[in-house]
């Protein structure tokens, strides 16, 4: 096992990977470390066939290594897990990834793999590791943009003809220009999430902040350079709705979205603005739009379940240290 895996070597396996995710590059390490928290041990496996396998990997910086927390990635940062060749793990290569992660440290690891083989990973996660459920919702992009359109619900199609009539401007931007006028959206959509939610406003707002800071929506666009872009939709020169979209390979993936929701509401700007990047991306050639996690049952899950996305049950795992106790799971 190699590490830091090397770059050259990462960047190749990220082009051979069908199914690399823009949080699986070289570049999302640069945004994850961005500020000093973390440092780069990402782990290169190759195995006598010649087959290779790389873990994105951080660990905490300031802290001895074996008492160090490590994850692939830290929670809040997406899906980390591994890149192969091909795209193709098999268990015994998956059981062999995470002994080795797991044996790194007195600490528990946090791994977080790609949906699409969640298969191989929930047979052989051990029965002790603590499980943080996920529900990931993907647009199948390969029948083209008459094919997506077909699997929007009916009331979707009906929104977006009314958001086209509407008087409404559409910027995408790759420079970092509009990511002022995102987290001033974003940070209202905090505001109302707060006051919506169950618990103490203050503590809401403390908590969504603590774990999505400005540095963060600044780190992204500077590491991910054009792949990278900020759409706004105005309503009558008034900034109603914000994404920031990410692209790498096959994918193309909404990764934030923020909105005023007494100008964007009226004239369904999250919903025009999605369908605006969807239609992008299906140009640019990308196989699957990522809308990234939720929880079922809840408004931002049926929100989403209106583009025909598919749905994929998976999870992120506290990997505990390697002992007795640790057994797959069958």
């Amino acid at each position: 096992m190699t590490s830091p895996a090397p770059r050259e070597v990462w960047r190749s396996l990220a082009d051979s990977d069908p199914h690399t995710m823009p949080t699986q590059t070289p570049e999302w390490l640069d945004a994850v470390c961005d500020g000093g928290r973390y440092t780069d041990v990402s782990q290169l496996y190759e195995w006598p066939d010649g087959h290779r396998i790389l873990v994105p990997l951080v660990r905490k910086r300031g802290v001895p290594p074996r008492l160090a927390v490590h994850g692939s990635w830290p929670v809040g940062w997406d899906i980390g897990g591994v890149l192969c060749a091909g795209g193709r793990i098999s268990k015994e290569q998956a059981e062999a990834v995470v002994a080795r992660l797991a044996g790194q440290s007195l600490r528990p690891t946090y791994f977080r793999p790609h949906p699409i083989h969640d298969d191989v990973w929930s047979a052989i996660i051990p029965t002790s590791a603590r499980r943080n459920p996920r529900l990931v919702q993907t647009i199948d992009l390969r029948g083209g943009i008459d094919v997506v359109w077909k699997g929007f619900s009916d009331s979707k199609r009906k929104q977006i003809r009314r958001a086209r009539r509407a008087e409404l401007t559409v910027e995408c931007d790759s420079t970092g220009r509009l990511l002022p006028v995102f987290e001033r959206l974003y940070r209202r959509s905090v505001d109302r999430w707060a006051e919506q939610g169950r618990g103490p406003s203050w503590l809401t707002r403390l908590r969504v902040n603590r774990k999505y800071p400005s540095r963060r929506f600044q780190a992204v666009p500077r590491h991910l350079g054009s792949t990278c872009q900020v759409w706004v939709l105005w309503h009558k020169g008034n900034p109603a709705t914000a994404m920031i979209t990410l692209s790498h390979g096959a994918y193309t993936y909404a990764w934030h979205s923020a909105m005023d929701k007494n100008v964007s509401g009226p004239v369904h700007g999250q919903t025009y603005l999605h369908a605006l990047a969807i239609e992008r991306a299906c140009e640019e050639g990308r196989e699957f739009f990522h809308l990234g996690d939720t929880y079922p049952g809840t408004g931002v899950t049926r929100f989403k379940s209106t583009f025909g996305p598919i749905d994929y049950c998976s999870a992120g795992y506290w990997l505990p240290p390697s002992g007795p106790s640790m057994q797959p799971t069958r």
